[in-house]
């Protein structure tokens, strides 16, 4: 719970969700979000997002911040992009990024207050390997 349940009731008071867009993606990246993490892990994300990016059609994730893992999301809409989700790791995120792009479901990026939890059980070697190997696959899978 690096960021707090009710990050959902600031976005509502800022008037930040409406009824049109049905996803709304937490982002660490944005000008307006606070972010208390160190250095390493922030690099650790930097690299993650060039090499996404590199892999895959940058048109396609128009989202800076995939894995903040704070989202938000239409009953309808989850219950529709969640059942054809096939990945179950680290990049979960990427395959909903892309799923809902196909389904032509909009996506907005909010800010949000994110503080690190330590106890990650994250091992970058083993895990960025695995997350590498699984991005060439959703590049496969989906022709991207």
């Amino acid at each position: 719970m690096s960021v707090k349940f009710e990050q959902i009731k600031i976005w509502q008071k800022r008037k930040l969700i409406s009824k049109k867009l049905k996803v709304y993606f937490g982002s660490r990246l944005l000008i307006k979000s606070k972010v208390k993490a160190k250095r390493n892990r922030r690099f650790i994300g930097f690299i993650f997002n060039i090499i996404l990016r590199k892999i895959l059609d940058s048109d396609l994730l128009n989202i800076r911040d995939t894995q903040c893992g704070y989202k938000l999301y239409e009953k309808n809409i989850a219950k529709k992009i969640f059942k054809r989700l096939t990945e179950n790791g680290y990049i979960h995120d990427v395959e909903i990024l892309i799923l809902l792009k196909k389904s032509k479901i909009l996506v907005k990026e909010l800010p949000v207050e994110w503080c690190h939890k330590h106890g990650s059980k994250i091992n970058l070697f083993i895990d960025s390997l695995v997350m590498l190997k699984n991005l060439f696959i959703l590049k496969k899978k989906y022709n991207l």
